[in-house]
């Protein structure tokens, strides 16, 4: 085939492949009817600041006699004359899609939100599109689509602005240990570089009083210095007593024309002082003295008993179980037998 001729074939094939991958996937081809079904939309706000969240709430309704099966439905952002769609703060391109069925008479709906990046400029407006297709159940040659291009968005960048979306308190509680570490981190939402901030950590409660600055924060949201963080340390004192109390985030920009302020709660608890346990004293050796036991018949026996002086017990054996004892009841038996045996002898 001549070059000449197979050129703008290629060519035309290949712009109509980068359009489609630009739109949406749904196509309105083969499309019978475009009132059975229906699509309102409902956006929460039109204008939206860096920061914000976009949120909306689709309804699509069955108006039809007939049930739709397969419904498709395709949602996305695309700028105003443009093709670019829009970006979350991932850099993935806000779109959702949905495949559900609806019965004659039946709606559904469906809710969503986004937070679109920063790389917009003041003024930029974005069409919200919604597109739906689907087949008549049992007839799949039959289609029916419907789409909603009626609502925009119009994005406002402040010429200085800056957001202050982290203040971190680490711990957040104290009690015998009372050191914290305050995080704060700065991000600059407007069209031009500031380069002039300062943030002041306080409580008068608790004798704080902390200066971050600033130096350069640049507007370009793909630069690093865009957002900067940076941490500054403080002591609680330890007569403060135990509460919760307010550390305050003041900032200032622009020679002190700017100005923002947040807050964070940190908690005191009291330190509880473990006591030492003394150690047992040694109990000394006591003498047992026995106490003679005696009738308190009449007052005149008890008035006596009580000058007795105490008895103490002797603890040496007694007499009869002595040697001495056993060695003079062997004498007189020796003796006694003798005096026995010489009696007998004279009688005989």
């Amino acid at each position: 085939m001549n070059m000449k001729i197979l050129l703008p074939i290629l060519l035309t094939a290949m712009l109509v492949l980068v359009l489609e991958g630009v739109s949406a996937a749904i196509s309105f081809d083969n499309c019978v009817d475009n009132s059975t079904l229906d699509a309102s939309v409902d956006l929460d706000d039109d204008t939206i600041n860096p920061g914000d969240d976009i949120s909306v709430k689709v309804d699509v309704e069955n108006s039809g006699n007939i049930d739709i099966d397969n419904i498709e439905m395709e949602l996305y952002f695309q700028k105003a004359g443009g093709t670019s769609k829009l970006e979350d703060d991932s850099e993935d391109n806000i779109e959702e899609t949905e495949d559900f069925d609806l019965d004659e008479g039946d709606d559904d709906s469906f809710d969503y939100s986004w937070t679109p990046n920063q790389n917009f400029d003041d003024g930029d407006e974005y069409d919200l599109i919604v597109k739906l297709k689907g087949k008549e159940h049992g007839n799949s040659s039959n289609v029916f689509c419907a789409w909603n291009y009626d609502e925009t968005v119009q994005f406002n960048k402040e010429k200085y602005k800056l957001d202050v979306y982290k203040t971190a308190l680490t711990p957040t509680s104290v009690q015998c240990s009372r050191n914290v570490n305050a995080k704060i981190g700065l991000k600059n939402i407007g069209q031009k570089d500031i380069d002039d901030a300062e943030l002041t950590i306080s409580s008068s409660e608790l004798s704080v009083e902390k200066l971050i600055t600033f130096e350069e924060l640049s507007s370009d949201p793909d630069d690093d210095d865009n957002a900067i963080e940076k941490t500054a340390s403080f002591t609680v004192p330890e007569d403060v007593a135990a509460g919760t109390y307010t550390i305050d985030f003041n900032l200032a920009y622009r020679d002190g024309k700017e100005t923002e302020f947040t807050s964070a709660d940190l908690e005191v608890k009291k330190c509880a002082v473990v006591e030492e346990e003394e150690a047992p004293v040694a109990e000394e050796p006591t003498t047992v003295i026995v106490q003679p036991t005696t009738p308190a018949a009449t007052a005149e026996t008890t008035a006596t008993a009580a000058t007795i002086p105490p008895l103490i017990v002797d603890e040496k054996p007694a007499f009869y179980k002595s040697l001495v004892f056993w060695v003079i009841s062997l004498e007189v038996i020796v003796v006694l037998v003798g005096i026995i045996l010489i009696a007998k002898w004279v009688k005989g």
